[in-house]
């Protein structure tokens, strides 16, 4: 029997039915508002076609000259006449009639004023052609005051409305708390795509970097070939040393036989600049000629006794050297054969490239798509303190325009 005494809890209310709530709880004030309103619109609206028609009347006044004004400034003086009654009649047209909301009126009185400041904004140059109309610019002018006047209260009319007004900013506030909802299930789908993009391309690149890895161990083979190719270099290059030391010395006793003979001069020459590479290209062995010939003829090429003696010893290498012939030609043909063999790789040098490219390009989308879901991670939060934030702000303003709380069910 106790229980009437016993406080009922606060009032529930879905979020999507908020409005249609409150409407009801202030339909006599919103009804009331809504006449004032709708009677504010329409004689605003009454003077806009009252201000369209004074342009109306002055599009079709003639310019009347006086004895000070030339017959010319006639004509331009009614071209900037026109132009200025078409665009301010263009811009009164732009100005819709609103349905009748409070907020739809707030921004119609708004739209009404920043249009009549734009038709007053006249320039230096339509100031001084229009003055010749000064009678109806005036009348305009009382015309634009007087809607200037109605706006302005209006505006203050409608600031009595304050439970209206609460009405139309939880309006906006719920209409503001939708929106963000939907932005962050936007963000949260855009954010869970991407993490499965991102393990997606960690997947292709880990596999990727696999294949590389297992491709690069052909080009082990490559560096040992390389290797091999530059040994065997190496190897050329002593035995081919080892025939220049043989010839040291007597590049001077095949000059002064050049000037002798004269069957052999291009053999002659090339013994004397490169006689490693002449040996190696000799082959007649016309070396052994030149020997003997420098021998017959030693008196009168005037050889001293080391230079016989190199002669001599020369004649007894020839055997010698040959065999050093034979080693370079084994030699070249490892190379030519190891160079053969490093042919082989050219194509995957380019397959390389390609392939170091595409893991490049991979890096740095798994990057990319790393980066955008921090950030939309960091969206996501703002956008929840955002929505916390909203939802006590219509709780707060709910339970102040009831003067009850009022325990929002927000879905």
């Amino acid at each position: 029997m106790f229980n009437i005494f016993k406080k009922s809890g606060p009032e529930k209310v879905n979020i999507n039915q908020l409005s249609n709530f409150l409407e009801k709880k202030f339909q006599n004030e919103i009804a009331t508002a809504g006449e004032k309103m709708k009677k504010s619109v329409s004689d605003i609206t009454e003077s806009l076609d009252g201000l369209k028609k004074l342009f109306y009347g002055l599009k079709k006044k003639n310019y009347e000259p006086t004895k000070e004004k030339k017959e010319i400034f006639d004509e331009y003086s009614t071209n900037v006449k026109n132009r200025f009654c078409d665009r301010s009649t263009e811009i009164i047209n732009q100005i819709p009639y609103p349905e009748i909301s409070y907020d739809n009126v707030l921004k119609f009185l708004d739209s009404v004023g920043e249009k009549i400041k734009q038709i007053s904004d006249i320039n230096f140059k339509e100031f001084r052609h229009l003055h010749a109309f000064r009678s109806e610019l005036k009348e305009i002018a009382s015309c634009i005051k007087n809607l200037e006047t109605k706006i302005k209260i209006s505006r203050e009319a409608m600031e009595k409305f304050q439970n209206v007004k609460k009405i139309n900013i939880l309006k906006q506030e719920t209409i503001h708390l939708k929106k963000l909802i939907q932005d962050t299930e936007d963000t949260e789908k855009r954010t869970y795509e991407l993490k499965n993009e991102l393990i997606e391309n960690e997947k292709s690149n880990e596999k990727k970097n696999f294949e590389f890895s297992s491709f690069l161990k052909t080009f082990e083979e490559y560096e040992k070939l390389r290797n091999t190719e530059n040994e065997l270099e190496k190897e050329k290059s002593l035995v081919k040393m080892k025939i220049t030391t043989a010839f040291s010395g007597l590049d001077k006793v095949l000059r002064k036989f050049k000037h002798i003979e004269k069957k052999q001069q291009q053999i002659i020459d090339d013994y004397i600049k490169n006689p490693a590479d002449a040996f190696l290209s000799d082959g007649e062995m016309e070396i052994r000629q030149i020997i003997q010939k420098i021998k017959e003829i030693s008196q009168e090429i005037e050889m001293d006794e080391k230079k016989h003696k190199n002669i001599f010893f020369l004649e007894f290498e020839i055997e010698n050297l040959v065999s050093y012939k034979n080693q370079i030609k084994d030699i070249e043909k490892k190379i030519k054969e190891t160079r053969r063999d490093i042919m082989r790789f050219d194509g995957k040098f380019m397959e390389r490239k390609q392939k170091e490219e595409e893991i490049k390009k991979l890096n740095v989308k798994i990057e990319e798509i790393s980066d955008e879901i921090e950030k939309k991670s960091n969206e996501l939060k703002f956008k929840n303190n955002d929505i916390e934030r909203t939802k006590q702000k219509i709780t707060q303003n709910t339970t102040d325009l009831l003067k009850r709380n009022v325990d929002i069910i927000f879905n």
